[in-house]
């Protein structure tokens, strides 16, 4: 009242020469205008209907009301849209970390529909990728058995110096072609499980110590982690196997930082440089260019490894070992 009485006051002023005074307490439903004139005070009353209008106040409640019936409506609307959206996010972690999703029906607004559709249509092409090159390894692994076993069998037949250059060559090829299967393999859809991490990392390197490995293990924190078994078994076995060829001391060591699993593996050997440290994953690519008989191998045992982990929504780092040689921690989600 006291802003409208200023306002009102420099409006009158304006407009009559003679002193005046207003009183809107007076009366109740009233304000009181007093002016002094020469032939005496003069009296205005006018009812507070006049200078307030209900409709103003009216209208911003309408308004009020609105805007939070709009703004219910459109959380609502975003909330699906959201759920959407989110959804479709999980589905692409989980497909990019390997695992099995099933179809579903995009929902929401136009785009967001066709963005769930364009990730259906792109997840069955490299499903369907991923099957054709899986069969044709898995083709081209079974052929190559068949005529290298017939050869085995007639060179065990024969004699001579130059049985045993062929005998070699042969095992070379099956090696070659276990590691074709072992690659095939680390795209399956093995079903993962909760397991306490200890008694299984134990059992691997146990299989190593009685073929003669000098590996020591360390495990600083026992979790219960959900991984596939048999694919983790072996990546990390390919990574064991690896330092046993190239060095002489195995380091293992499991412990528990933040919300991963680290699993460390460190051995005394030569290394890989720096620059060749992202190059060790790529299919078929080996440091030892002459594919020495001696170290073995066809160069999937890191991109076999490295698949498996990030198929966990993990991840594999190459660094350098205080034993010297190459330090590889394997982190997995808990």
């Amino acid at each position: 009242m006291n802003l409208f009485v200023r306002g009102f006051f420099k409006s009158l002023k304006q407009h009559i020469e003679h002193d005046f005074e207003i009183m809107p307490e007076k009366y109740e439903n009233s304000i009181t205008l007093h002016i002094l004139t020469k032939k005496g005070v003069l009296e205005i009353c006018a009812s507070k209907r006049k200078f307030f209008s209900l409709t103003t106040n009216t209208f911003l409640i309408w308004i009020f009301i609105a805007a939070v019936i709009l703004f219910g409506i459109a959380s609502i609307f975003l909330k699906n849209q959201v759920k959407f959206v989110s959804k479709l996010s999980i589905a692409a972690e989980r497909f990019g970390k390997g695992q099995e999703i099933g179809d579903f029906k995009p929902q929401g607004a136009d785009e967001v529909r066709q963005a769930g559709l364009a990730f259906l249509q792109m997840k069955n092409r490299i499903q369907r990728q991923i099957s054709e090159r899986t069969m044709m390894l898995a083709g081209i692994s079974h052929d190559l058995r068949t005529p290298l076993t017939r050869m085995k069998l007639q060179l065990a037949m024969m004699s001579g110096e130059d049985v045993e250059g062929l005998n070699l060559d042969i095992a070379e090829m099956e090696k070659m072609v276990d590691g074709y299967l072992a690659f095939i393999k680390g795209g399956g859809r093995e079903g993962s499980e909760i397991i306490e991490f200890s008694p299984y990392i134990e059992e691997i390197v146990t299989k190593f110590k009685k073929n003669g490995c000098n590996i020591d293990l360390s495990i600083e924190d026992n979790v219960n982690v959900k991984i596939r078994q048999s694919d983790l078994s072996r990546a990390i076995s390919n990574i064991i196997n690896n330092a046993d060829k190239y060095g002489k001391t195995i380091s293992v060591i499991v412990r528990k930082e933040d919300e991963t699993l680290n699993i460390i593996i460190m051995d005394d050997g030569p290394g890989i440089p720096y620059l060749s440290r992202e190059d060790v994953f790529r299919a078929f690519y080996r440091i030892d260019e002459s594919r020495n008989k001696e170290t073995g191998g066809v160069g999937l045992g890191m991109t076999i490894a490295r698949d498996t982990v990030l198929a966990h929504g993990g991840d594999i780092i190459l660094d350098d070992s205080p034993l010297g040689g190459l330090k590889v921690t394997i982190i997995i989600p808990i």
